[in-house]
């Protein structure tokens, strides 16, 4: 994984031709990419030599990507085993950048938020907008 100092328009264009995907977005101009470290380094060199902030996180996995997919039906397999309650008080989702609805499938949204980008931004705008003091 990687962080690149940019604004998400200009990571997508820097990861277009490559196997690399957007993990998260952090900031307005912070945007988080995943995948293969050949790909990832690549990434992060493409974005240095277009004169963009750009480094390594030095993580054991690349998250929120496809490459650990995997781990999704099993994550979902065993959180079906637990009580969840419903939720109890607003939630702002950094899956889908929305207010959650009470009756959700949290479940299957917590599955996704393994290989879905974290949509940060979104989640912090839609709490506001809900009148949640951050």
């Amino acid at each position: 994984m990687g962080v690149v100092e940019a604004p998400k328009a200009v990571v997508e264009k820097l990861i277009s031709n490559s196997p690399v995907v957007i993990a998260a977005l952090n900031s307005p101009a912070q945007t988080i990419v995943a995948g293969e470290n050949t790909a990832v380094e690549a990434c992060i060199g493409s974005a240095r030599a277009q004169g963009l902030r750009a480094r390594r996180l030095l993580v054991p996995f690349a998250f929120h990507s496809p490459l650990v997919g995997p781990a999704a039906p099993k994550f979902a397999q065993s959180l079906r085993t637990e009580s969840l309650c419903p939720l109890g008080r607003s939630v702002a989702s950094t899956v889908t950048g929305e207010m959650l609805l009470p009756n959700c499938d949290l479940i299957s949204l917590l599955a996704r938020q393994i290989t879905s980008p974290v949509r940060f931004m979104d989640a912090v705008r839609a709490a506001e907008v809900e009148g949640i003091d951050l």
